[in-house]
Parts: structure tokens; C-alpha cells; sequence
């Protein structure tokens, strides 16, 4: 498949990027995808031939260089992103959160926020 896209100017290091395709476990079809102010993270379903957001990374404030991680909640009454944490080391929160990625824990994670982010 092929995307075509206009050329537009990147807010998000090349580093940064590199920092959560790094901390996606090696054994997951997955891919990252890079727009505006947001990095985030698709998993291939299995039983589909399509790919999900799952998680993302989004740029909060520009000066300071701080992260908000996000996954997508799949609970009927929400259907939506759902905050899990927000820190300025983007390469220690990528680590925290994608490990969860294709696990059951992956959807505690909104509650493991206190404990364990």
C-alpha cells in the first residue's frame, strides 16, 4: 500500500522517533507513523488483514520537549484515548508503555498509572 502525503515541516526529532520505534518489542507487526505533533504506534490485528492505533505519543509542549502517552480505550461507554502519563523522557516513557504492547496488561495500564508509571 502506498500513502501519499504533503511534505510539511517536522516538529518531532528524528531521535524522538527513533526512541518509541525502539521500544516496540521486536516480535510485533507493528508500525509507527509520524504527523504534526504525534508519534503513534499500529499493531496488525490478526484477524483482519488491517492495522489499530493503539498508542501514541504526542508533543505537549514544545520548549520543554514534554511527552503525553496515550493508548485507545475499547470500552463501549468510551471509545476513545485515554491518558496513561506525561514526562519529558520520551525514551524512558516509551519503554514504560510499550512493553505492554500485544499483553493483557496493555489494557490496565490506565490503572497501573499510579504504581507503576
Amino acid at each position: 500500500m502506498v500513502y501519499l502525503r504533503k511534505i510539511r515541516p517536522q516538529i518531532l526529532t528524528s531521535n524522538e522517533v527513533n526512541n518509541v520505534k525502539s521500544s516496540v518489542p521486536k516480535e510485533l507487526d507493528a508500525k509507527v507513523d509520524v504527523k504534526k505533533n504525534m508519534i503513534t504506534i499500529y499493531l496488525r490485528e490478526d484477524r483482519f488483514a488491517w492495522y489499530q492505533a493503539l498508542m501514541r505519543f504526542i508533543l505537549i509542549d514544545k520548549k520543554t520537549r514534554k511527552f503525553e502517552a496515550q493508548r485507545y480505550c475499547f470500552r463501549g461507554s468510551i471509545d476513545d484515548w485515554i491518558e496513561l502519563d506525561r514526562s519529558t523522557d520520551l525514551k524512558k516513557l516509551a519503554k514504560k508503555c510499550c512493553c505492554h504492547l500485544g499483553k493483557d496488561s496493555f489494557y490496565d495500564l490506565p490503572y497501573l498509572v499510579d504504581g507503576f508509571l
